[in-house]
């Protein structure tokens, strides 16, 4: 313990600190209470979530053939144009 210098004892503190303070909130949330209300929260918490997600699954599928339908149109009518532009320059 002769060797300890000023920030080797400030980072002992701070660590000590950091302890105390977690600790303390350890404790305040997790009483009997509070874990039960939790636990409450939760649940509604998923049974919100499951009708929003299949709400939200059938908007994405729309979305995704929608635009699905679209990139490929394009893709295919960017190909055509190319080949025709391919054509016109081989016969030059």
């Amino acid at each position: 313990m002769d060797n300890v210098t000023p920030k080797l004892a400030a980072t002992f503190g701070v660590g000590f600190m950091g302890f105390i303070l977690a600790a303390y909130s350890y404790n305040k949330y997790h009483k009997p209470e509070y874990t039960e209300e939790l636990i409450i929260n939760a649940d509604t918490e998923k049974d919100e979530s499951k009708v929003n997600t299949e709400i939200e699954k059938k908007e994405v599928t729309e979305v995704i053939k929608t635009q699905w339908n679209d990139f490929w149109k394009k893709e295919f009518l960017d190909l055509k144009y190319n080949k025709k532009e391919v054509k016109t320059k081989n016969t030059s």
